[in-house]
C-alpha cells in the first residue's frame, strides 16, 4: 500500500502545474501612489479582457500590492512627524493610525507580488503594469522637470562644498584673515558651523544622487526578484499524503474486517448453541 501510494503520489505531484512568484519593490514618485494602487486593481479586474489583446497576460494567476512598512520613511516628512507628535500628546493609539490605509500609502517603498504559471514573460507583465503610469505624458514631464531640478541642486551643493573646502584649506595654511587678525583653525570661532554645514551639504548630495536614479520614472522599480518557484509544502505533497491515506484506510479496513469476523463467529456460535 505504501509503494502504491508513493508511486501514485509521485505521478500526481509531477503533473502539478508550475507556479512562480515575482516580487517587485517600487518607489512611487510625483504623488502617484494612489494611481499605482488603482492601476493594480484595474490590472486585476481587467485581466481577462487585456489577455485577449496580450496573450502573455494569461499567465498571471495573482497580483497584489502592499506597502513595505517602515515608520522611519514616514517620519522623515515634517508634516507626518507633526501629526504623530499631536496624536502622541493627545494619548491616541499610534498603532491604529499606522494601520490606516492612507498612512500605509505614505511609506516610500511598496511591494507588488505577481504569481504566474510560466517564467517566460514576467518582464513583459511587469512592463505592462508599470508603463500604464510611466508612459503617461504628465508623469514623463514631471520626471524631466524633477531630474533637471535635482541636477541644478547638485551643482549648487557641489559649489558650496568647494567653497567650504577652500575656507578650510586656507584656515589650515593660516592664509585666511579676518578683521584685524589672521585666522587659523585654532582661533576660527565659526569652524564647527562650517563643518556642520559641509556635512549637511554632503548628506543632501547623497539624497540627490538617489533621486536622480529614482526620478527616472513615476513608478521606479528598485528591486525585482524574478520567478521564484512556489513549491508545495511537505504536508501538501501527494507523495506524502496518499501513502498515509492508504495506510490509514488499510488499517481501518483491517479493524473493520477483524471486528466483523469476530462478531460473526460469535453470532454463528450463539445460533448453534440455541439450536
Amino acid at each position: 500500500m505504501i509503494v502504491i501510494g508513493a508511486i501514485l503520489g509521485y505521478y500526481l505531484d509531477s503533473n502539478v502545474k508550475k507556479e512562480f512568484k515575482t516580487e517587485v519593490v517600487v518607489v512611487p514618485n510625483f504623488e502617484s501612489v494612489d494611481l499605482l494602487y488603482a492601476e493594480v486593481e484595474n490590472f486585476r479586474t481587467n485581466l481577462k479582457a487585456n489577455s485577449q489583446k496580450n496573450a502573455y497576460l494569461k499567465e498571471v494567476l495573482y497580483i497584489d500590492i502592499n506597502p513595505v512598512e517602515n515608520i522611519n520613511s514616514v517620519l522623515k516628512e515634517p508634516e507626518n512627524l507633526e501629526i504623530f507628535k499631536v496624536l502622541s500628546e493627545n494619548g491616541q493609539d499610534i498603532s491604529k493610525t499606522l494601520s490606516n490605509d492612507q498612512i500605509k500609502k505614505s511609506y516610500k517603498y511598496h511591494l507588488i507580488v505577481i504569481r504566474t504559471s510560466s517564467d517566460k514573460n514576467t518582464q513583459k507583465i511587469i512592463n505592462f503594469l508599470l508603463n500604464t503610469i510611466n508612459h503617461k505624458s504628465y508623469y514623463k514631464n514631471r520626471s524631466k522637470i524633477a531630474l533637471e531640478n535635482q541636477r541644478q541642486s547638485k551643482l549648487q551643493y557641489e559649489k558650496s562644498i568647494d567653497q567650504i573646502n577652500k575656507i578650510l584649506e586656507n584656515l589650515g595654511s593660516g592664509s585666511l584673515s579676518g578683521v584685524g587678525k589672521d585666522l587659523s583653525i585654532n582661533n576660527y570661532d565659526q569652524l564647527s558651523n562650517v563643518i556642520e554645514l559641509k556635512n549637511f551639504y554632503t548628506k543632501e548630495l547623497s539624497k540627490i544622487s538617489m533621486r536622480l536614479i529614482e526620478y527616472q520614472s513615476a513608478i521606479y522599480p528598485i528591486d525585482i526578484s524574478f520567478n521564484n518557484r512556489i513549491s508545495q509544502k511537505l504536508y501538501q505533497k501527494n507523495l506524502i499524503i496518499l501513502p498515509v491515506i492508504f495506510i490509514t484506510l488499510f488499517i481501518l479496513f483491517s479493524y473493520l474486517k477483524y471486528f466483523y469476523l469476530k462478531y460473526n463467529r460469535l453470532y454463528l456460535s450463539k445460533q448453534q448453541n440455541n439450536a
